[in-house]
């Protein structure tokens, strides 16, 4: 399913080694050796359309080895820019379904995320983008959910 934007996201981390305590080898156990600590991070937001919207990758390195949480600077740094995205673009105020797109649902006989038929009982949706407001097609409410 076609998307507007996608993240793409990358960590780097020191490797702290662990002491650890001697397993009881009559049970079932996971021998911790390292943490993973991150101490850096890159991400890049990308648009269906480079020419709608597009930004540089943002990158960012820890100032010093103990003491950031490198994770939460991420996501915050990452949720900003959600929110610009969001305030920078108008939501559509409706669907945008007309003569075609009604006569495209009514003559739907199958789901079009999962591609199964509709049975007696199933709850038959217009499923749309809610970025551009155009209708995608008829789908199961399950499914549109998901």
């Amino acid at each position: 399913m076609r998307v507007p934007f996608r993240v793409y996201a990358d960590f780097e981390s020191f490797i702290i080694p662990m002491d650890n305590c001697v397993p009881n080898p009559r049970q079932s156990y996971t021998n911790k050796c390292q943490k993973h600590k991150p101490s850096s991070f890159s991400y890049y937001i990308k648009c269906f359309d480079d020419k709608i919207y597009s930004q540089k990758p943002v990158t960012y390195t820890a100032k010093k080895y103990e003491g950031e949480d490198v994770a939460h600077i991420f996501i915050s740094m990452l949720k900003e820019d959600i929110k610009s995205i969001y305030k920078r673009f108008d939501k559509p105020e409706k669907m945008v379904f007309g003569e075609e797109e009604e006569q495209e649902y009514e003559e739907a006989t199958e789901c079009w995320i999962c591609h199964d038929g509709f049975d007696e009982g199933d709850k038959k949706v217009t499923d749309h983008c809610h970025f551009t407001g155009k209708f995608r097609g008829a789908a199961h409410n399950s499914c549109n959910l998901k």
